[in-house]
């Protein structure tokens, strides 16, 4: 959506112009309700990236364990040594 005023690309339709400062007509402007509603979604999307992330963290600090504790088998002599 374009701003009516300076016809540049809107990012928020939240509040006035990011561009120039007009204030969007009413009819422009997204209702109370899904503001809220978008700002739930971000909520619970958020939730969903810090668990992805805490899960993330806890996998590699498994794996780092276990390859510290891994012990090589130790070398062979040469043959006919």
């Amino acid at each position: 959506m374009n701003c009516p005023n300076c016809h540049k690309v809107l990012y928020s339709r939240q509040r006035p112009c990011e561009h120039c400062g007009a204030p969007l007509p009413e009819e422009l402007r997204l209702p109370e309700d899904e503001i809220a509603k978008l700002k739930q979604e971000r909520e619970e999307f958020d939730a969903r990236l810090a668990k992805m992330r805490k899960e993330a963290a806890q996998d590699e600090e498994e794996r780092r364990t276990r390859l510290s504790s891994f012990i090589p088998p130790r070398s062979l002599p040469p043959p006919g040594a």
